[in-house]
């Protein structure tokens, strides 16, 4: 009964919109509170026991390391280096606004980061060219996607903390997906630009010179995956201690290397984090105590039995 009223209750609130942590802990809590035996300490403890998890200090890292980016001035050299790739492509800030994220994604870890970035600096200057809002919106918020498939993703470190599953082989996976995806994402701006002719117009040639300058500057920058997927690999470290390393190497690129990056910044830079990883930490800590409410009350294996029963053919139970 208990167990039935939580759902219920569960997918009501999903229903009137209520974040889907909070109406996890309230649905969870009672069923805590309508069971016998049972008080809503075992909720804080399930809550608590959730988060307690080596491998999730990487999330918190990998965020910190994304938002570090903005203010060090490495997104604007890794920004200046896909401006001088795509310039003379049809739809050249889509273009942009793609390769952005595939390039960021192997920084920060965040598709929210990602979006939160590329929408204040980009999306403006799109409209300014002609884009419509929506479209300008709608390929930001899918080609932040691409910032969970290629390493060092936020979404395969819980995954991979969820499931058990190797961390270091969920990176490696996740890299020819993100970049069939960008190159399907980019393709798509070419012809949708072709179409509205939208920054059609031809435009100088790319010098070797030009080319090569926004590369030196990138390049401390686009080095970061390649070490963190690397060393991973090559067993010298673990996903989280990749995430402290991403960490140092941003503050070291912002204060000592670019020397853009204020203290105060910095501050800044940490509370942004903390405010982020807040909302990240609360659904995997209410997801652990409503997973231990299903494996209590033998959910999987009743489904599994009620699969077994009742469909007899691969397409039925498809």
């Amino acid at each position: 009964m208990a167990l039935s009223i939580m759902l219920i209750t569960l997918l009501a609130l999903f229903l009137l919109n209520v974040p889907i942590a909070f109406a996890m802990i309230f649905g969870t809590a009672l069923y805590f509170f309508l069971s016998d035996g049972f008080t809503t300490m075992v909720l804080i403890q399930r809550m608590v026991g959730g988060m307690e998890s080596v491998p999730l200090l990487a999330i918190i890292f990998f965020l910190t390391a994304g938002i570090l980016m903005n203010y060090t001035g490495i997104t604007r050299r890794v920004l200046f280096f896909a401006m001088i790739v795509t310039r003379r492509l049809p739809g050249s800030l889509g273009q942009v606004n793609v390769l952005l994220s595939t390039l960021m994604s192997g920084l920060s870890g965040s598709n929210i980061a990602d979006a939160a970035m590329t929408s204040k600096i980009l999306v403006p200057e799109m409209e300014r060219k002609g884009y419509s809002r929506s479209f300008s919106t709608a390929l930001t918020a899918s080609s932040s996607l691409i910032t969970g498939i290629i390493p060092p993703s936020i979404g395969l470190i819980m995954y991979g903390y969820v499931g058990n599953v190797s961390i270091g082989d969920l990176f490696l996976a996740g890299i020819l997906p993100g970049l069939a995806l960008c190159g399907v994402f980019m393709l798509y701006v070419h012809f949708y630009a072709k179409k509205h002719k939208l920054e059609t117009e031809p435009t100088e040639k790319i010098s070797a010179k030009e080319f090569f300058l926004a590369l030196r500057d990138a390049t401390l920058a686009l080095l970061m995956p390649v070490g963190i997927i690397g060393g991973i690999r090559a067993g010298m470290f673990s996903a989280t201690e990749a995430g402290a390393i991403a960490v140092l190497y941003s503050m070291f690129l912002g204060l000592v290397v670019y020397r853009e990056m204020k203290l105060n910044q910095l501050l800044k830079a940490l509370v942004e984090t903390v405010h982020i990883a807040s909302s990240v930490l609360i659904i995997i800590a209410a997801g652990a105590a409503f997973g231990w409410v299903l494996a209590f009350e033998q959910v999987p294996q009743r489904m599994a039995e009620v699969i077994v029963h009742y469909v007899s053919t691969p397409e039925l139970f498809f």
